[in-house]
């Protein structure tokens, strides 16, 4: 993450933005893949959720295809408000991340801004995105003594 960005989370979506305002972001939106689930069917699913959450602020989405065959699903996309007018790119990626309910995961990397800075800022958004990558945590550390067993945050 840049230095001065902030990170947050906004309904199962992991944000990372410039400023308040929204205007410069990468966003990833993860899911766990199923056998059922193809990467065309999640880009479906994701671009609704993120039309969703950028039609709550008064705006717009419009996402354009520009991958095609076998490719992963990748495109351009447009977020238009009464305010202003902002330019990106949006792609899937499946990654290996072995759980109980599946072999990998899959996740939308999508990045945004006015068209000027999009056009500097541009690899520094893709970076954020393509950074992403499920890790296992751990949550606590297993003490045993000569009476008790307890757990303690790391």
């Amino acid at each position: 993450m840049p230095d001065g960005w902030q990170l947050f989370t906004l309904n199962n979506t992991i944000v990372v933005s410039s400023d308040s305002t929204g205007t410069e972001e990468a966003v990833v939106l993860p899911a766990l893949m199923t056998a059922a689930l193809t990467p065309a069917a999640f880009l479906t699913s994701a671009l609704t959720i993120l039309q969703t959450q950028v039609a709550a602020s008064g705006g717009t989405v419009t996402y354009t295809p520009t991958s095609t065959g076998a490719q992963m699903p990748a495109g351009s996309l447009v977020l238009k408000s009464s305010q202003v007018s902002l330019v990106g790119q949006a792609h899937v990626e499946v990654l290996p991340f072995a759980t109980a309910h599946g072999a990998s995961v899959i996740a939308l990397i999508a990045a945004w801004a006015p068209a000027p800075q999009y056009a500097t800022d541009k690899s520094l958004l893709a970076n954020i995105g393509t950074c992403y990558g499920p890790q296992t945590g751990t949550l606590y550390q297993v003490v045993r003594d000569q009476v008790f067993t307890y757990a303690i945050p790391l």
